[in-house]
């Protein structure tokens, strides 16, 4: 079963997006998924914008029925792994423009694991591997969606 995931971001003084929180949980109900955004949303009040997965519309739908602001997020896959890879390179001082706390281990964990896979000759494909990529999809949903709001949260 897919996991629940949320991941929670925001831009730092310098600019650097950093993942500061993770939920990410296996078997929840509509109505547990929703209380869980709800918990997060009362403890980061400074969220404005909730991006989520766009094959989700239900639970978009839910998530504005109970006041999150929730957006389909930008699911161009490329583009979007792209705008993630740029976000991780060093800047001149050596500091990555993207963040993780080392609490976020399933955010670590997927990051690490995240793999394109090989076509029969050994050719890179297209697109990534359909596991491990619950949080990486998250975090691309907000490294986006980033461009579009001070605070922000990605969703999966």
């Amino acid at each position: 079963r897919n996991p629940f995931v949320i991941v929670v971001g925001g831009e730092d003084y310098d600019g650097r997006i950093v993942i500061i929180e993770e939920v990410y949980k296996v078997g929840l109900s509509e109505p547990d998924f929703i209380r869980e955004a709800q918990a997060i949303q009362r403890k980061h009040p400074e969220i404005e914008a909730w991006y989520c997965d766009p094959s989700g519309a239900g639970h978009i739908q839910s998530f504005q029925n109970v006041g999150i602001n929730a957006y389909p997020a930008d699911n161009s896959v490329i583009d979007g792994i792209n705008e993630v890879e740029k976000s991780l390179r060093c800047d001149f001082t050596g500091t990555p423009g993207l963040v993780v706390f080392n609490t976020c281990v399933n955010t670590i964990r997927e990051m690490k694991a995240y793999r394109f896979g090989k076509d029969i000759g050994g050719v890179r494909r297209e697109v990534p591997e359909k596991q491990n990529d619950h949080c990486p999809d998250a975090i691309r949903y907000l490294v986006k969606g980033a461009k579009m709001a001070d605070i922000f949260i990605g969703a999966y």
